[in-house]
């Protein structure tokens, strides 16, 4: 998949993906509703990102006050976060993939109500 160069104020690309419990995720779900941070991390296994989610997980009076959600993109089909976030699965990081256009193994995205 050809990564999209996102630029300010363009819409972000829709994706659904499948969260953890196994319910549905999708971009739309948070459209025009919520300003989203979204992070994609291999998971728990990771040391790098297990210590990202640590410091998500102690600051998230501060994204709440803020209006913000979290959604963690997991690439690893291990376990997931121990959490106050909404989790889903990206096996491969095929959505991670979209939205950067590097190969890093980390991204954000920070997306307004309008996504």
């Amino acid at each position: 998949m050809t990564p999209l160069p996102l630029a300010q104020h363009e819409p972000a690309p829709d994706f659904s993906v499948v969260g953890v419990g196994g319910q549905p995720i999708a971009l739309g779900d948070y459209r025009f509703r919520d300003e989203l941070l979204l992070i994609a991390l291999h998971g728990p296994s990771c040391p790098y990102c297990a210590e990202i989610a640590q410091e998500l997980i102690a600051h998230k009076d501060d994204w709440e006050s803020w209006g913000v959600k979290l959604l963690a993109l997991l690439s690893d089909p291990g376990p997931a976060f121990d959490a106050p976030f909404e989790q889903g699965r990206d096996p491969g990081g095929a959505v991670r993939q979209r939205y950067s256009n590097t190969s890093a193994d980390l991204m954000l995205a920070v997306l307004d109500r309008r996504g």
